[in-house]
């Protein structure tokens, strides 16, 4: 059959699609609002540590942490009778 110069699908043999009971979810997420309430109390830095953590720091890096770092690090090194 043709419609004005195009084919239309052929729909014969085809079952109506059947609607759930269930009802189809919405939206999933939004942020409507979240910036007017984090506002209200000012939007801060985080606080930063007195001292930033040495974990993920390869053992070297560690003498570089001033003269207490590096003689712990002499001390672990080296064995006490050489010193």
């Amino acid at each position: 059959m043709l419609v004005s110069g195009r084919r239309s699908p052929d729909l014969r043999g085809l079952e109506p699609v059947v609607q759930s009971a269930e009802m189809a979810k919405s939206k999933n997420h939004t942020t409507h609002n979240q910036s007017r309430k984090w506002h209200r109390n000012g939007i801060k830095k985080p606080r930063s540590q007195r001292y930033e953590s040495l974990k993920g720091l390869r053992p070297p890096a560690h003498v570089c942490q001033g003269p207490a770092g590096l003689q712990r690090w002499v001390r672990r090194v080296l064995p006490e009778s050489q010193e």
